[in-house]
């Protein structure tokens, strides 16, 4: 199945393969950008890629990234509002509504498809700490398919409840900062045990 790591931004601003490769470049991510083109525009050097594929060290693919704009993408548009919709599911409820307000300002989103080999952890470190600056520089918000919404900050503020019949281990989110919305602002902290997170999901600061 394939699994999905977003990021949805609020500005009309579209980072690509330049600054891209600028900022693997500077950070030294060990990651190296591929472009790909339109199948129509394989001999023209000069073709914006439609997606970026990223691959390791060791040659192996990472993820493959895709931008889509709301203003042209009617896709985008639909998914929208199905994360707006699935939004009233997560908790805690009080971060409910600022969710809600941010998928109602988003402009883009960029798309990584992660790989096999994009979950081994220097990889998806490697993938994070990118889908970060993404975020960072476009007043987004991180999204992961089955799993979480992010603020701005980079904080869990929203996670899908656990079902009944689902085993919950005791460390999936030891050391995970979180955040809850008080006062039209944040109160983030880092979770060190179950019971940090079961406060958590109830909404207590």
């Amino acid at each position: 199945m394939d699994f999905f790591y977003r990021v949805f931004t609020t500005v009309e601003k579209k980072l690509w393969l330049a600054e891209i490769e600028d900022y693997l470049e500077k950070e030294e991510i060990p990651l190296s950008a591929i472009p790909i083109v339109d199948e129509a525009d394989e001999e023209n050097l000069d073709a914006e890629p439609i997606q970026i594929l990223f691959v390791d060290d060791e040659d192996r693919e990472v993820a493959l990234l895709e931008f889509d704009a709301i203003s042209d993408s009617e896709m985008l548009t639909e998914e929208v509002a199905e994360f707006r919709e699935l939004v009233g599911e997560m908790l805690p409820e009080r971060n409910r509504a600022w969710a809600v307000e941010k998928f109602a300002a988003t402009t883009g989103c960029f798309a990584f498809q992660i790989f096999e080999d994009g979950f081994e952890e220097a990889n998806w470190d490697a993938v994070a700490t990118l889908a970060a600056w993404l975020r960072s520089e476009t007043n987004g918000f991180e999204q992961s398919d089955g799993g979480q919404i992010t603020n701005e900050n980079g904080a869990v503020v929203l996670v899908v409840p656990y079902d009944e019949d689902e085993e919950k281990e005791e460390d999936d989110w030891r050391g995970c900062s979180v955040a809850l919305r008080v006062d039209g602002g944040w109160a983030e902290s880092e979770l060190d045990s179950e019971a940090a997170f079961d406060k958590f999901l109830d909404g207590d600061a």
